[in-house]
């Protein structure tokens, strides 16, 4: 509510004494005012002895914003004098702070009592409030801060209760308008309280409780005997926090503690197991060689005797004659000692590998032996279990006596498998070249050789690649150390580059071929010419293979993400396998024409039932890239390869985890082939090279580096743009066909 001063208080002037207003502006004209602030009912006693004693308090006052000058009017509360008056409304600090002769005022309203503010306000960072961040109508004009218990005097002026009162002990006048102003002139202003309330939380809302702590302690009078009690809380506060922190640091030390001794206990018990293994087969190679030495030390002495019964006529032939033995002996022995290093060697280089092999021989083992145990357990348990005490004591002792001879052909058994790998490990320990071809013509300058593939007899091998054209060798004539020149048997040419073959494993005469604009080509050797031509694909095709067990059925992979199945007396597929990604390779289990293989560019290998085509049976998943090649080892195992670089090999039956992965060569983005024979594994590397890996390791046993001149076919220092891009394996044998990107063909032989 807005009022305008209703009454006027008495003044004395050295000049004359008038009746004026309570706000005077510079010009010194008597103008009545308004002011928006409102306090409640507070007259007062004037302190001087003369008035009038019907003169009443003011219910409101205004505000005057205006600094009076010197010349202006001052009012006065002398000679006036009311009987009237009521107390003065209070708040506490006013209360406590208030003089002698002033406290009765203190007897009025409790109801306008509030709590003292901090004082000075905090903005939203909790730093003190600057005067840009504080109303003006909130602004004391003597601190120039947030006031702080705000008392209104009778000229209408608010200021901080504390900054007033120093103001009118030193000088009894209004700091703005230079009105006489007494302390018995000043009222709380609870409205104005109220506002500077509602400020000050919006603000201490936002800042956080450590900060207005730290303001509290920082602004606040406190005594020294606060502060030790606040410091010794915070102590205390800071011996809890710190005794909680140890005791998660404990916590987690005794779980770290605890987890690796469980760890380290398990691993202790694994190698006490490894180590009884160990000395079990050192103990039984030992016997078994102190056995054979034995059995030949038992056969020299007959010998001996036999050659020293000779006649003395022939004493000097004899001796020269033993003595040229002696020499073939020395040299063979010193031939079978550089042998044995060699393998040793061999046995260094690649002892982790083989260490893991050897425990995972015995691993493999006992798993087995497990799962036969639970099985006959379970079908003891569907038996009759009706049995006395004494036979149920002699079946345990019988069945501890099965179990220790259980273990003992277990460990032979362990120790004969990995025998046999050290020794197929151990047996070849580099590539020879036996001969070199070509299969692009001299002025080609890309040959890329796509496919190598050897007949069902391995009597003759056919290439293709980028110049469109298949060519059939003899393999013996190939071979021939006699002939420089090697000039194919059967040469078929194509309409586009061809990326794959495959030969019939029955019909010798027959051979497919798959090319980039996504037919498939039946051709007849003999005669050269083409059969069929199969053309459903939309896009390239990667991919052909022939089945091992029906020879008239026939698989292709293609970019327009579909295998088909097709048969050689007809030209419309017979099956249609449809997948989400690229097709890059197709296989066929090599026992059963029903189940096929295929990798993709999803990085995975489906395996598919193609009585049932619309759901794979497994998907086997674990490489980073596309899948290149997919091939059979048997009818249980597939070895991939992939252009991450890696093998993998695959158990169908188990689970779709990884069995074993295979690095060392380099395969980030061609086609660099992939063959199996038995145990080992051959496939190319974007290094120009051959990686030859055995089955139960997973790094390289042998590799084979070739570079080649297009032109004369000699061997040249290497060129990091050329790479294998195919291999095939001769079967049953140690032979293996390479080709590389210049078209350059190697028969190769392990030894």
């Amino acid at each position: 509510m807005e009022t305008t001063t209703s009454s006027t208080t008495p003044s004395t002037s050295s000049s004359s004494s008038s009746s004026t207003t309570a706000n005077s502006n510079n010009n010194n004209n008597t103008t009545t005012s308004t002011s928006p602030i409102t306090i409640s009912e507070s007259p007062t006693n004037s302190s001087s002895s003369s008035g009038d004693s019907s003169t009443s308090e003011p219910t409101t006052v205004t505000s005057d914003n205006n600094n009076n000058n010197n010349n202006s009017n001052s009012t006065t509360a002398n000679g006036v004098k009311n009987s009237n008056n009521k107390r003065p409304l209070t708040i506490s600090s006013y209360n406590n702070n208030n003089t002698s002769s002033s406290s009765s005022s203190s007897q009025g309203s409790s109801n306008g009592a509030i709590v003292q503010p901090n004082k000075h306000s905090k903005n939203s960072n909790g730093a003190a409030a600057t005067p840009k961040d504080i109303d003006d109508t909130l602004s004391c004009p003597i601190c120039l801060q947030i006031i702080k218990e705000p008392f209104i005097t009778r000229c209408g002026h608010s200021f901080c209760y504390q900054c007033i009162l120093t103001q009118i002990t030193d000088k009894t006048s209004c700091p703005i308008c230079l009105h006489y102003l007494t302390r018995d002139q000043i009222f709380p202003n609870f409205a104005l309280n109220t506002m500077v309330e509602k400020f000050s939380h919006s603000h201490l809302a936002t800042t956080p409780p450590i900060k207005q702590l730290q303001n509290t302690i920082t602004h606040e009078n406190i005594s020294i005997t606060d502060i030790n009690n606040i410091m010794a809380t915070l102590m205390e506060k800071k011996k809890l926090l710190e005794l909680q922190d140890q005791q998660v640091e404990y916590e987690i030390l005794l779980d770290f503690l605890t987890k690796t001794k469980g760890q380290k206990m398990e691993a202790y018990k694994q190698l006490k197991k490894q180590i009884v293994l160990l000395e079990q087969d050192i103990s039984r190679i030992e016997n078994e060689t102190s056995n054979q030495q034995q059995l030949t030390s038992d056969s020299n002495p007959s010998s001996s005797t036999t050659t020293t019964t000779t006649s003395s006529s022939s004493s000097s032939s004899s001796s020269s004659t033993t003595t040229a033995v002696n020499n073939v002996q020395t040299k063979d022995s010193s031939k079978e000692n550089q042998k044995l290093e060699n393998k040793k060697r061999k046995i260094d280089t690649h002892l982790e590998d083989l260490q893991n092999c050897y425990f995972s021989t015995y691993n493999e083992i006992e798993n087995n032996n497990n799962n036969s145990k639970s099985n006959g357990n379970n079908n003891n348990n569907t038996s009759s279990s009706s049995s006395t005490s004494s036979s149920s004591s002699l079946s345990n002792d019988l069945l501890l006596m099965e179990d220790q001879m259980n273990r003992k052909m277990n460990n032979s058994r362990g120790l004969l498998t990995f025998s046999k790998n050290l020794s197929r490990f151990t047996r070849y320990n580099e590539f020879k070249v036996i001969s070199t071809l070509k299969y692009g013509d001299l002025f080609n300058t890309s040959s890329i050789v796509s496919s190598i593939e050897f007949d069902k007899d391995d009597e003759f091998f056919a290439t293709a690649g980028v110049t469109k054209k298949i060519k059939v060798f003899e393999f013996s004539q190939v071979t021939m150390k006699d002939v420089d020149v090697h000039a194919p048997v059967k040469e078929m040419v194509c309409r586009s580059k061809i990326s794959c073959l495959s030969w019939n494993t029955y019909f010798k005469n027959q051979i497919a071929s798959s090319d980039y604009e996504g037919i498939i080509t039946l051709w007849d050797v003999n005669t050269g010419q083409e059969m069929a031509m199969m053309e459903e694909h939309e896009k390239r095709v990667w991919s052909v293979d022939f089945s091992r067990t029906d020879p008239t059925q026939f698989a292709s992979g293609s970019d327009d993400t579909k295998v088909k199945l097709w048969s050689t007396t007809q030209k419309k597929a017979l099956t249609t396998i449809e997948s989400k990604a690229n097709i890059c390779c197709v296989k066929f289990n090599p026992s059963f024409s029903h189940l096929i293989a295929f990798g993709s560019a999803d990085h995975h290998i489906h395996y598919y039932d193609l009585r049932q085509p619309t759901t794979a049976v497994s998907v086997f998943k674990g490489h980073r890239k596309a899948v290149s090649y997919v091939k059979f080892m048997n009818k249980d195992e597939i070895i991939s390869a992939s252009t991450d670089s890696t093998l993998k090999l695959w158990n169908v039956n188990a689970s779709e985890s990884c069995v074993r992965t295979y690095s060392g060569h380099s395969n980030e983005k061609n086609f660099v082939g992939l063959a199996v024979n038995g145990d080992y594994i051959c496939c190319g590397s974007e290094n120009n090279g051959v990686y030859t890996y055995y089955k139960a390791l997973s790094k390289p046993i042998v590799t084979h580096r070739f570079g080649a001149n297009s032109g004369s076919g000699e061997e040249t220092d290497e060129d990091g743009t050329q790479f294998v891009s195919s291999v095939c394996w001769k079967k049953d044998s140690n032979i293996l066909l390479a080709a590389n990107s210049q078209g350059n063909i190697k028969v190769l032989e392990l030894f």
